[in-house]
């Protein structure tokens, strides 16, 4: 009988693990644009109403987030942050009018509660495609990063089991 405690009881440590593993946040080193692409349609999937993906500068402060917004059980948008310290840099009203200049809405601040009040807020909409796009021009043509050597990117407030996304989570959409 001690026998079969004892081997419930590795079994059950055996499994608390597994699920502690599955919720730390996965880190990559190496950003193109196929990993990228995985690690948005994983945050999508994932990911909690708040959710985000941190891509951090390696050796410095700056980063930028790409946050999950549920609005409805079908309506899920994704929205790029960046940081004050990383585009105070850059000169405000430069920045934003790249930005518009390539078709990509900012605004400082946004609606919904992710991020802080000064962020600069790019909308990508509902389309995976769009935030690797806008996520992929915020690092390459305004930050002038090269993802792939520079830029590592992890996601947080994710659902820590990988086989069992959040059931009111929208279907990716590419």
């Amino acid at each position: 009988m001690a026998t079969y405690a004892v081997i419930a009881a590795a079994i059950v440590l055996v499994l608390a693990a597994v699920n502690r593993l599955g919720s730390r946040p996965a880190k990559y080193g190496d950003l193109d644009t196929p990993r990228l692409r995985s690690l948005l349609e994983l945050l999508y999937v994932r990911g909690l109403d708040g959710g985000y993906l941190h891509v951090a500068v390696i050796g410095s402060s700056q980063f930028l987030r790409v946050y999950k917004c549920i609005r409805g059980s079908e309506d899920v948008v994704l929205k790029a942050h960046i940081p004050q310290v990383t585009y105070a840099p850059l000169e405000l009203e430069r920045t934003e009018e790249t930005l518009q200049a390539h078709g990509f809405a900012a605004s400082i601040g946004g609606p919904g509660g992710a991020g802080n009040t000064d962020d600069l807020v790019v909308g990508c909409g509902p389309l995976i495609s769009r935030a690797v796009v806008v996520t992929e021009f915020l690092l390459r043509d305004l930050l002038h990063l090269d993802p792939e050597r520079e830029c590592v990117a992890h996601i947080e407030r994710a659902h820590p089991n990988p086989w069992s996304p959040p059931g009111f989570a929208a279907p990716p959409r590419l």
